[in-house]
Parts: C-alpha cells; structure tokens; sequence
C-alpha cells in the first residue's frame, strides 16, 4: 500500500511541474499566472510571501483544470 501512496504522489508532483505555470509583468505589477489565458495572480514585488502565494492559486488553477478533465 504505501508504494502505491508514493507512486501516487510522485505522479501528482510530475503534473504540478508540467503544469504550465509562468511569471510575468504587466501594468497592474508582477504575476504568476496558468497557461495563456488563466487568471492573472499579481503579487508584490520583493516579497518572498506574496510571490509564493500567487504561484500556489496560479498553480491550484491548474489543478483544477486538469481535475475538471483539461488535458493540454
């Protein structure tokens, strides 16, 4: 049983780093956002916290995704 937990994990973490998570910039300041068209996560800049924070809603958001059935 627990090899097949960590082969479950190990393949949840493969997903959550293919996920197409990327930063960026724009007016509103500095983002992490899913893919091309997801919502955008601003943060502020210089901090550590705030910048963390945006990635896991923008990395949660393709969970979601992929949970709802998104396969790209």
């Amino acid at each position: 049983m627990r090899g097949r937990v960590r082969a479950l994990q190990s393949n949840n973490a493969s997903q959550e780093e293919s996920m197409p998570v990327h930063r960026g910039k724009d007016s509103d300041g500095p983002y992490y956002q899913w893919g091309d068209s997801g919502r955008k996560y601003h943060y502020e800049a210089g901090k550590k916290q705030s910048r963390e924070a945006a990635k896991r809603k923008a990395t949660k958001q393709g969970q979601a995704a992929r949970a709802s059935g998104y396969k790209g």
